[in-house]
């Protein structure tokens, strides 16, 4: 009885591994370092935006310097 269980147990651990690897996860070391990446950029893209800004002549900041092609997601 113990080897059939044991037997399942690998058949069901191959089978998960395989469809993980299919789905293209990451892991959450990776998410939280691209995380990372994209504020860094987000910061140096606000940066930049208020500098060109200030050159020419307009409001700092405001929502009115990014192009309206962009978008948001709330989501993770």
């Amino acid at each position: 009885m113990r080897e059939f269980q044991q037997e399942i147990e690998k058949n069901t651990r191959t089978a998960l591994q395989s469809a993980f690897s299919r789905m293209e996860l990451v892991t959450r070391e990776e998410f939280d370092a691209q995380a990372k990446v994209l504020a860094r950029t987000r910061a140096k893209l606000e940066a930049l935006e208020r500098r060109v800004a200030e050159l020419e002549g307009g409001p700092a900041g405001g929502d009115a310097a990014v192009s309206g092609d962009e978008t948001e997601s709330g989501g993770a």
